[in-house]
């Protein structure tokens, strides 16, 4: 038995499979943990969600921007926009299943291996989070878009609003949801840049990575697995800080983890 932890794949299901085959996953009794984003850009949407849907007592995933994107535009709170590859997922016959089970996923996922302890999220927390806060806010995050999710992922989609400001000022869902889905660049009153996606190196002024701060939810037996930062290429020079997103679906790789040895096993993309 072996657990695996898989970066964005984004509708990249070729590249999906084969992994899966390099690993030799097998159902019965190995687990995959998926950092999110499963879904967009890529060609294969459905054939991804189906296989995790298929799959998924062995196969656990957290919700990432495009997968919280999907959803608003099912349930009518967004529009398409010209570079979605959502088709054939909106179009798929039993998509209110589908639908309905991805609003149901956390943003935050604990997993435990032995005496090691593992926190993935899509994008990231903010330096003064704990686990405490995590697990509370993921319980209520998670509770709203099952219970409303039209009104919730409205709430979530409202980019007017300023930027989230600081944990002790009390932010809203919205506010966390920007940083367990989307955050990259952060500066020291926990402020979020939401505009960056480059490199670490092309980050200015008071701006530094997320995970460049002293985590409040760092302990010695504890790991982060986080996905979104593509441009990272699955590097943040820091020990048991884990990103996994390695580009598949911009010509780069898809990349798992085995969390008991922290062995990577990646495919190239498929052109």
């Amino acid at each position: 038995m072996a657990n695996y932890a898989i970066g964005d794949i984004q509708g990249c299901f070729d590249e999906y499979s084969l992994l899966l085959n390099k690993i030799k996953f097998d159902s019965k009794k190995d687990f995959i943990w998926l950092t999110g984003d499963l879904i967009n850009r890529g060609p294969a949407s459905l054939s991804v969600l189906k296989h995790v849907f298929d799959n998924r007592k062995a196969i656990k995933t957290v919700l990432g921007n495009h997968d919280l994107h999907f959803l608003a535009v099912h349930y009518g709170v967004r529009k398409l926009n010209k570079f979605d590859t959502l088709s054939d997922l909106l179009n798929f016959q039993d998509i209110d299943e589908l639908a309905k089970w991805l609003t149901k996923q956390p943003l935050v996922r604990e997993i435990k291996i032995g005496k090691k302890e593992f926190i993935m999220v899509h994008a990231g927390f903010p330096k003064s989070a704990t686990k405490k806060s995590l697990t509370e806010v993921n319980r209520k995050i998670r509770k709203a878009i099952k219970n409303n999710p039209k009104k919730t992922l409205k709430m979530i989609f409202d980019h007017n609003r300023k930027a989230p400001k600081l944990l002790k000022d009390k932010k809203s869902l919205k506010d966390w949801v920007d940083w367990l889905t989307r955050v990259r660049a952060v500066d020291e009153n926990e402020v979020m840049d939401l505009r960056f996606k480059g490199k670490k190196s092309e980050l200015k002024d008071n701006f530094k990575a997320w995970f460049s701060y002293d985590l409040k939810i760092m302990k010695k037996h504890r790991s982060v697995l986080f996905g979104h930062w593509a441009a990272l290429e699955g590097k943040t020079n820091i020990e048991r800080i884990h990103a996994l997103d390695t580009g598949c679906v911009w010509n780069k790789k898809l990349t798992a983890m085995r969390l008991e040895d922290g062995r990577k096993f990646s495919v190239n993309k498929i052109n």
